[in-house]
């Protein structure tokens, strides 16, 4: 009997256009695509998120505050 089931989504079972959700948030902020990329790297907002540490509302917040 299995008792879970680990899955990779993101850019392996479904394709993710990162470029395009950096254009989303910078809908969201005051920073340009590449400049998020690069801010979202340095902060871990992004691994929080995916890793389920830290909600989609509370991400948006955190993204505003990254300087």
């Amino acid at each position: 009997m299995h008792k879970a089931l680990i899955f990779d989504l993101g850019k392996v079972l479904v394709d993710f256009d990162f470029k395009r959700a950096y254009r989303m948030l910078g809908s969201c902020c005051p920073y340009e695509p590449p400049e998020i990329s690069k801010r979202l790297a340095a902060s871990g907002l992004a691994e929080r998120l995916e890793t389920g540490l830290i909600e989609p509302a509370d991400f948006l917040e955190e993204i505003r505050k990254v300087h």
